[in-house]
């Protein structure tokens, strides 16, 4: 039998608490570990557990929840953040991911779609609640909100199939889900998502997100089906 990924749950309000608590049983992979209401706690927990992953809001007693999670990569480097809140401003869902999340879900989100997020990021992967894709697309398109000329320099080193790796990864699909839409191997596209990621000068997936948010690169539809060069 697999092993249960172990979760923190970091939330002040207890009701909240409790139904993330269903939600994480509802997962079926997650074994919940500890719980906490302040920072304080949530530091404590986080250290003598080392869960694989945290599930908390930003919006916390004592102090910044966006601190916590830069925080965490300290405490418990292996351990994945998916952050929850009810603010969903584009430049907080930006800077969660900046900080080190790997995910971000609304407080609105429904049991299914939490579930989805939760298993996502705990397998390694990148989630952006649905909810919010127009919002932060919108954002990239306001006046001054235009890539930076080191970003855009950046853009134009990848090829079009980079760029469209890339916009796949944005929106959090698996390798095996992009090798199929784009018809090609996992290998390929793992090639792909390393080169992309050498030249951007990312380390991770979610620093991958945060850079096709801030390029501006999330406001074009990702290719659905096969085509295009390899």
């Amino acid at each position: 039998m697999p092993r249960l990924l172990t979760v923190i749950l970091v939330d002040d309000h207890p009701l909240f608490r409790e139904g993330l608590k269903r939600i994480v049983e509802t997962a079926g992979t997650l074994r919940l570990v500890g719980e906490a209401a302040t920072l304080d706690e949530a530091r404590t927990a986080i250290g003598s557990h080392k869960p694989d992953l945290v599930l908390l809001d930003i919006a916390i007693q004592g102090g910044s929840g966006m601190r916590l999670v830069r925080e965490i990569k300290t405490i418990s480097p292996h351990t994945r953040m998916l952050v929850v809140s009810s603010n969903t401003d584009p430049a907080l869902v930006e800077g969660a991911f900046h900080a080190g999340a790997s995910g971000f879900l609304t407080k609105t989100a429904g049991s299914l779609e939490s579930v989805k997020a939760l298993n996502r990021v705990a397998g390694g992967d990148v989630y952006l609640d649905p909810e919010l894709t127009q919002s932060v697309a919108m954002a990239r398109l306001r006046p001054g909100a235009a890539a930076s000329a080191a970003t855009a320099g950046q853009s134009e080193k990848l090829t079009n199939r980079e760029r469209q790796v890339l916009q796949m990864v944005s929106q959090g699909l698996y390798t095996r889900e992009i090798a199929s839409m784009l018809g090609l191997s996992t290998k390929t596209v793992e090639h792909h998502r390393c080169r992309l990621m050498r030249k951007l000068g990312c380390r991770n997936s979610a620093e991958v997100v945060a850079w096709a948010h801030r390029a501006g690169l999330f406001t074009e539809e990702a290719p659905r089906r096969r085509g295009a060069e390899a």
